[in-house]
């Protein structure tokens, strides 16, 4: 196993997670990065009608703060896997993020990032927690879903690991990334109380998910529209 550790300050207003339905037609510009809320530009205040409202997801309790800190790991037959730069999940930019690097056909390994509170902060049991990541272009949600999973951690010890894809929430949030990527809030209630939650990426044969770009961890998310997208 190799482990890369790092802590960095997070500004703690500069991420607010924000999720659109993913054929709810949003769009971002210069002035909505990845991590900023989404303004679908359109009429009616957004109301929720039948086929009206943008389905949105909103991260409340972002893990970050000064303390936070991530890690990044590999473990199993997982020839040139490797976390980058797991420091960019928490750091006060939003649109950084750390790299996942999984080699296409590759079979049994796993490359994870944990994204830890600072000391003393922990989530209560029935919160959505989760990440924030990218879909790269061409890959189909089912796809990135039988890949990954999610870990709930508190002081260091795992409490829930979730890898049923049918237990995990993947909201799209409509907002396009250079090279045809896609924003995805990947989430799911915990039982238990947590301090950190841990992204696994896991390599197979039929695989073609090499590399997932995680923007950010939460500690809760909630729902600001209808039903988030499944």
């Amino acid at each position: 196993m190799t482990t890369e550790q790092s802590t960095k300050r997070w500004l703690p207003a500069t991420l607010l997670i924000a999720a659109c339905a993913m054929f709810a037609g949003c769009t971002a510009d210069g002035d909505v990065p990845p991590g900023g809320v989404a303004d679908d530009g359109g009429g009616d205040g957004g109301g929720g009608g039948s086929g009206g409202g943008d389905p949105t997801l909103t991260c409340v309790q972002l893990i970050g703060g000064a303390g936070a800190s991530t890690t990044g790991s590999v473990s199993g037959l997982c020839v040139g896997c490797a976390v980058q730069n797991p420091d960019n999940a928490i750091d006060d930019d939003p649109d950084n993020f750390a790299t996942l690097s999984i080699p296409v056909g590759l079979l049994g390994g796993t490359a994870s990032l944990l994204i830890k509170a600072p000391d003393g902060v922990a989530y209560p049991a029935g919160n959505v927690g989760g990440t924030t990541l990218e879909i790269p272009a061409g890959l189909l949600a089912l796809d990135l879903l039988q890949n990954v999973s999610l870990d709930f951690m508190l002081d260091d010890v795992e409490v829930e690991s979730i890898e049923d894809p049918a237990l995990l929430n993947l909201s799209a949030l409509g907002i396009p990334l250079l090279g045809g990527g896609e924003l995805v809030a990947l989430s799911a209630p915990a039982t238990t109380a947590f301090d950190a939650v841990q992204l696994n990426a896991t390599a197979g044969v039929a695989s073609l998910l090499s590399n997932v770009n995680v923007f950010g961890g939460c500690g809760e998310y909630v729902e600001t529209g209808s039903a988030a997208a499944r």
